[in-house]
């Protein structure tokens, strides 16, 4: 199941130090099985030592709670393992106990989602209909727009300084 999961996801040991991952993970963070796997440990991932993050790992150990959070990790912050030439993300994570039969923790299991890329092409997007936003409104042309309803969506300023409305009044 791990193995074949789109999602980077890795399983761990009941102190948080990586057991395996899947090839998700390894591609997302652009580095191999030898640089993770009995290397990497979220309690010494300094991307977790925010008081947040802290006390929601605490509520994952110590009271065996499913935890989520949002997270600018930067490979460079993981002090106590080589990840040189690991990327920089923007994830969802969610990471959970799986519990023996008297609820001790026998593994961690950790996944995220990826938000990097969507993040930025949201930025992108959103400079993009601010450019196109002001080329419209102070164009020296009529520049304006009806919904199929009839309600105007677009009235820029050369309307408004030759016929005098604002688009609101239209």
């Amino acid at each position: 199941l791990v193995d074949y999961s789109p999602f980077p996801m890795w399983v761990g040991s009941p102190n948080g130090t990586t057991l395996r991952g899947n090839k998700a993970l390894y591609k997302s963070l652009n580095l191999s099985p030898e640089q993770v796997v009995g290397k990497y440990n979220l309690l010494n991932d300094d991307n977790l030592q925010s008081p947040e993050i802290a006390a929601k790992l605490q509520r994952l150990f110590n009271r065996k709670e499913q935890i989520q959070f949002k997270l600018n990790w930067q490979a460079h912050a993981v002090s106590a393992v080589d990840f040189t030439n690991g990327k920089n993300l923007t994830i969802d994570v969610s990471i959970f106990p799986l519990l023996d039969q008297s609820g001790e923790i026998t593994h961690i299991i950790c996944q995220w989602l990826d938000l990097t890329e969507y993040l930025q092409a949201k930025r992108e997007l959103a400079a993009s209909e601010e450019r196109f936003r002001t080329i419209c409104e102070k164009a020296p042309i009529f520049i304006n727009g009806f919904s199929d309803d009839g309600r105007c969506i677009l009235w820029n300023q050369q309307c408004r300084e030759t016929f005098g409305w604002t688009r609101e009044e239209i």
